[in-house]
């Protein structure tokens, strides 16, 4: 298990929660546009972001973060 989910579903866990979910997403995006057959730009893009989802005394809860440090 990843380290960043491990530490939050612990934490949700020592917070109370009666059950908590955890969704590590990564994405990764190349674009090129070429006009006339000659390249024009050339860009590439990761972003990862972290969501979880937790109930607690009986209530639906749900935070998403791209901060993906442990405090």
């Amino acid at each position: 298990m990843d380290p960043l989910i491990a530490t939050a579903l612990d934490t949700a866990r020592q917070q109370g929660a009666e059950y908590a979910d955890v969704r590590l997403v990564s994405n990764r995006e190349q674009r090129i546009t070429v006009r006339n057959g000659v390249v024009e730009t050339m860009t590439a893009d990761e972003s990862v972001g972290l969501g979880i989802r937790a109930l607690y005394d009986g209530a639906w809860g749900f935070a998403s973060t791209r901060e993906l440090t442990t405090a």
